[in-house]
């Protein structure tokens, strides 16, 4: 069962990697067309965010990991 739990947050994270990849690649063909980025709010919000997500959940694998490993060891 642990290892369902640890594939779908490995899911959630490569998803969330790739959404921040993919915004990022939209921004560099964006400023190839106009020479200039298109910096607003409403535009950072969507690429950090799904940083900060993917962030969150690597730390919460990593709790989760070394919980199992501190069990093992007793």
């Amino acid at each position: 069962m642990k290892n369902f739990i640890y594939y779908i947050l490995a899911f959630i994270y490569a998803y969330c990697f790739f959404l921040f990849v993919k915004f990022i690649a939209i921004y560099f063909f964006i400023y190839l067309e106009n020479g200039v980025f298109p910096i607003s709010l409403s535009d950072f919000y969507e690429p950090i965010f799904p940083s900060f997500l993917a962030i969150a959940v690597y730390i919460l694998t990593a709790i989760l990991i070394s919980g199992d490993k501190n069990k093992k060891k007793k």
